[in-house]
């Protein structure tokens, strides 16, 4: 009877183990907790912990693809949203390839551990409203090929490590950078294609 008891509890444990929220799905509803406005719902209506496929990605949400299990992509460009985030938390998502937020009036800051963004090809998180200087590791992000900071309000100096990038577009136009580059605060910029 112990036995069956013991075997009973186990069974349970690892019932309730397999409906927990992923990495990926908790990752995603906190970054939700920032959004203030959703004038499309598209956002706060199809982000719930309901439906997720059965391999456990979201792949029904809006703007959320999948590869196999994980988060390969978080394309909400255009949508109006406000809201004030950390876009650390999408460092969890360790197998993002595509980060792409722009057109909205988001505000917060870059993660200083960029490094953690280990397959990160694309980030766009350009006509919003982030604020900070630009942090060093961004040079360590080496697998990234597109970056458009445009049109928010980044400052300082642009880091050394951040021009050995091997991107193929770079859109840092429209903030205000210091150092020998002489970008202008809201003139100028660089632009590579």
């Amino acid at each position: 009877m112990k036995l069956f008891r013991l075997s009973l509890v186990c069974l349970c444990f690892v019932s309730a183990l397999s409906q927990l929220p992923s990495r990926d799905i908790l990752a995603l509803l906190e970054f939700k907790k920032g959004i203030k406005h959703d004038p499309t719902g598209f956002v706060l209506d199809s982000w719930v912990d309901e439906p997720v496929a059965s391999n456990g990605c979201p792949s029904s949400w809006y703007g959320i693809m999948c590869n196999g299990g994980n988060v390969a992509a978080v394309v909400l460009d255009n949508l109006g949203l406000v809201a004030d985030v950390d876009l650390g938390v999408f460092t969890n998502l360790t197998m993002l390839v595509k980060l792409s937020i722009s057109n909205n009036s988001i505000t917060g800051t870059l993660p200083n551990k960029l490094s953690n963004f280990k397959s990160l090809e694309y980030l766009d998180v350009s006509q919003n409203m982030f604020f900070s200087s630009l942090p060093s590791e961004i040079g360590k992000l080496v697998s990234l090929k597109n970056l458009s900071l445009a049109g928010n309000n980044f400052s300082g100096s642009i880091q050394t490590q951040f021009l050995d990038l091997h991107l193929f577009f770079l859109d840092m136009s429209s903030n205000c950078y210091l150092g020998r580059y002489h970008l202008l605060c809201q003139v100028g910029g660089l632009v590579l294609s």
